[in-house]
Order: structure tokens, then C-alpha cells, then sequence
């Protein structure tokens, strides 16, 4: 930030919330400069973050490319273990034969060199989740 009062403020609201339990994600304002933080503070904590994280990049609040990244990234989220899982493909169609293989669980295609999502399944925070655990 450019302003010494707002960049004063934004870091003690910004301490408050990684201290907390609420999830919260916190962008930098800058173009291009624009990091994503997410509280880790508790396991509730970090999904609800992630969730926002995801809510973030998906309505283009941050950006999300990786240049030079050539990979296809199938992302999944296995509601019975709470965890998410992250496989590589050198090409789409070897992506989109692991997107059906996983089935019915929540999952997202997303393409390396841009972060669009390609393909996706699931409810909408579950997708959200993914997509902010992923660039997080």
C-alpha cells in the first residue's frame, strides 16, 4: 500500500485475523504485487480461508497465472479423509482421464500456465476450497 496510515491499519487488522479462528484471506492491493494469506490458525480456520482464497482468484480479485508452468493440475478434495490431493499431467487429456476416474468427489481441472479451471465438480464452496488450496 501506499499510504503509511492504511499500510499501519491493514497490518494490525491483518494480525487480529491470523489470531483468530474465523477464516479470513488478506490481498495485497497492489497490481501484480498481490499475495494471497491464509489463517492457519485452526483446521476450521484454514478451510473457510481457503474457501475465500478460492472465492478470491475466482471472481478475479488476484491474479493466478504461473508462467511457464506447461502442466494440466487435477485438484480433488476427499470428503472422508478432509484432504485434498494434487496430480500433474503433461496434457490435457491425461488430466481430463483422471478428472473421470475420481468420480463424484469435488475436483477441479486447472491449466499451469494460466490458473483457469478447465473442468470442474462439485459444490461451489467445495470448488472454491480447491481452487484457494491450490494457489495458497
Amino acid at each position: 500500500m501506499n499510504d503509511k496510515a492504511q499500510t499501519q491499519e491493514a497490518s494490525t487488522i491483518m494480525a487480529q485475523s491470523l489470531q483468530g479462528e474465523q477464516g479470513v484471506v488478506i490481498v495485497d492491493s497492489q497490481p501484480g504485487k498481490q499475495s494471497i494469506i491464509e489463517n492457519v490458525n485452526s483446521p476450521l480456520s484454514k478451510t473457510a480461508s481457503q474457501i475465500a482464497s478460492g472465492y478470491a482468484i475466482r471472481n478475479g480479485l488476484v491474479e493466478k497465472m504461473a508462467p511457464g508452468d506447461q502442466q494440466f493440475h487435477v485438484l480433488s478434495w476427499n470428503l472422508e479423509k478432509g484432504s485434498n490431493s494434487m496430480k500433474l499431467f503433461p496434457t490435457r487429456s491425461l488430466a481430463e482421464k483422471k478428472f473421470e476416474e475420481l468420480g463424484e468427489m469435488p475436483k477441479l481441472i486447472v491449466c499451469g500456465e494460466t490458473g483457469d479451471v478447465l473442468m470442474s465438480h462439485g459444490e461451489q464452496n467445495q470448488q472454491d476450497q480447491i481452487l484457494g488450496m491450490f494457489f495458497t
